[in-house]
């Protein structure tokens, strides 16, 4: 499934984590649901952007910068 942004629907099987330690919980525990990481363009590079980068590209998922949708960073798993 491509990693598109929608606004959220109950029945809809995509779903989101907001915020920096729930995305790096969820990549450490479950990376194999996660569809695409999104960031905001202006989002501070310090060691936890450092370690969520890290993870995506050692599970090859990919990091899309969408300022349009979010102003903070957002995952999207089935």
């Amino acid at each position: 499934m491509p990693a598109t942004i929608s606004r959220y629907k109950h029945n809809n099987p995509v779903s989101y984590t907001l915020g920096m330690s729930v995305t790096l919980e969820l990549l450490l525990r479950m990376p194999e649901a996660v569809d695409a990481v999104f960031l905001s363009s202006n989002i501070e590079e310090n060691e936890n952007t450092e370690a969520l980068c890290s993870l995506c590209e050692r599970h090859r998922i990919p990091i899309k910068k969408n300022d349009k949708a979010f102003n903070i960073f957002v995952i999207c798993f089935p």
